[in-house]
């Protein structure tokens, strides 16, 4: 099984992940057994197939609960549960409280372990329109404030690209505030393939997102994070989806020496 053929079909299961697993298109994508791709799958994520499609099925109902303004029982559905009982006895299982506690506590929740401030004027971002677009990436589960992560980009950066105009992303493919860190997964990805063509690829999918500026070192970029939590998305009219945050890198060590003129755009997924 090679890198792409693992991330292939962790991708696979990340797109359909409320609808029944197709094992023959499952083994398709892997080249392997489904007996055998269980045991890889399980030896590089930590999970089973299986897990891994609960987890997602219940950590999108937990965003789409906190972000957005269905109803449960409808949110039961749109991630794959047969209906409201199922999510209610999934959900008590994961994080100990059913949904109905997580919706009429969503300010207490969004505000866990931020300062202890009163609400701040809400930034104001731009709302965008991304194009889809195909990217090349390397990915790692990781927490999103780690060494780690300058290990992947230096990594991946170490590829010689096609020409032509680079632009760089990091996909937050987890929420922090649901997901342990142990399962936290981060993509660095490029939007040029690589000479050698060994870089796995995939379609970053497009849509509307609001848009935010961090200016600055990455050491200072989850203040930015806290505002936009604390004080943008508790008083926004604005329905954020539960699809992935995405950072765009502008200006980063690449075109400066000075991190204080870094510059990150912060793209936070909305409804369409």
């Amino acid at each position: 099984m090679t890198l792409e053929h693992i991330y292939n079909t962790q991708s696979y299961i990340q797109e359909y992940y409320n609808q029944p697993l197709s094992i023959a298109q499952l083994e398709q994508i892997s080249c392997y057994s489904y007996r055998n791709l269980q045991r890889i799958f399980k030896s590089v994520y930590g999970e089973t197939l299986g897990a891994y499609q609960s987890r997602l099925k219940c950590d999108h109902a937990f965003k789409k609960i906190l972000f957005s303004k269905a109803a449960i029982a409808d949110i039961a559905l749109e991630v794959g549960y047969a209906d409201l009982q199922a999510l209610r006895k999934a959900f008590k299982k994961r994080y100990g409280f059913p949904p109905s506690e997580a919706r009429q506590n969503r300010t207490a929740l969004l505000l866990d372990d931020l300062p202890a401030i009163a609400l701040q004027p809400a930034p104001k971002p731009e709302l965008i329109f991304l194009e889809s677009q195909q990217i090349y990436y390397l990915s790692k589960r990781t927490a999103y404030e780690t060494w780690e992560i300058d290990e992947l980009w230096d990594e991946l950066l170490a590829s010689e690209f096609q020409e032509g105009e680079l632009r760089y992303f990091g996909i937050l493919n987890d929420e922090p505030l649901i997901t342990d860190d142990i399962h936290c997964r981060y993509d660095a990805a490029i939007t040029q393939a690589d000479l050698d063509q060994k870089l796995p690829h995939k379609l970053l999918s497009g849509g509307t997102y609001a848009r935010f500026e961090h200016q600055g070192s990455y050491d200072h970029i989850e203040a930015t994070y806290d505002s936009i939590f604390r004080d943008w998305i508790l008083q926004t009219e604005l329905e954020i989806s539960s699809e992935p945050i995405i950072e765009q890198y502008l200006v980063t060590e690449e075109h400066t020496d000075d991190p204080n003129e870094y510059l990150t755009y912060i793209l936070i997924p909305l409804v369409q």
